[in-house]
C-alpha cells in the first residue's frame, strides 16, 4: 500500500468514526433536551410527586438548582461539542479547531464547577415524573426507569466518550502526521 492509499483509507475510516460519533450525540443531545422539557414541564404543571423541601436532601434550593443547571448546561455543550467534532471528520476535514478547543475548555469549566460544588453540597435533586425519576448528584446524572430496577449514568457515558473522542482526534493527528512526514 503506498502512501497515498494510505491517506485514502484513514479518512475513509475517519469519516465512518464521524458519522458515527455524531449520530451518537444528536441521539444524547434530543435525549438530554427531552429529559430537560420533561422536568420543565413537571415543574410548571407541578406534576412532581412529593414536595420541593422533600426532593432536596442536604442543602438549599438555590445551590442545587444553580448546580442542576450547569450540569445540565454542560450535558448539552457536551454532545453539541461532539456532534460538531463527529461532523467535521465525517467532512474530512480536521476536527483541530480553536471552536472545538474553546469549547471542550469551557466543558472543563463546568465540570470544574460541579466538582466545587459538591463540596460544598454533596445532597442531591430528585424529580419523580412519568413513572421515572431523575436523580442530580454533585458528580453525575441518573435516570431511574420506573420501579427503580433499573438506573442509567449518561454523566459517565458522556465523560467516556469524551475520552474515546479525544483519543480519536489525537490519532487522528499522529497517522495525519505521519503521513506528511512520509509525503516529504
Amino acid at each position: 500500500m503506498n502512501n497515498l492509499e494510505k491517506v485514502e483509507a484513514s479518512t475513509r475510516l475517519m469519516k465512518r468514526l464521524g458519522i458515527g460519533i455524531a449520530v451518537f450525540a444528536v441521539g444524547m443531545f434530543g435525549l438530554f433536551l427531552f429529559i430537560g422539557a420533561a422536568v420543565l414541564y413537571a415543574l410548571v404543571t407541578n406534576t412532581l410527586e412529593g414536595s420541593a423541601s422533600a426532593a432536596i436532601h442536604a442543602g438549599n434550593l438555590e445551590l442545587h438548582v444553580l448546580y442542576a443547571c450547569i450540569f445540565f448546561i454542560g450535558l448539552l455543550g457536551a454532545a453539541s461539542i461532539l456532534v460538531s467534532i463527529g461532523f467535521s471528520m465525517y467532512k474530512g476535514s480536521s476536527p483541530f479547531t480553536v471552536g472545538h478547543a474553546r469549547g471542550i475548555a469551557i466543558l472543563g469549566c463546568l465540570f470544574l464547577c460541579n466538582a466545587l460544588i459538591s463540596l460544598f453540597n454533596s445532597g442531591r435533586i430528585e424529580f419523580s415524573f412519568f413513572g421515572g425519576s431523575i436523580f442530580f448528584f454533585p458528580h453525575s446524572l441518573y435516570f431511574e426507569f420506573s420501579s427503580g430496577d433499573m438506573a442509567f449514568d449518561f454523566g459517565s457515558v458522556l465523560a467516556a466518550m469524551f475520552l474515546f473522542v479525544l483519543a480519536l482526534v489525537w490519532w487522528y493527528g499522529t497517522i495525519i502526521q505521519e503521513q506528511t512526514q512520509d509525503l516529504v
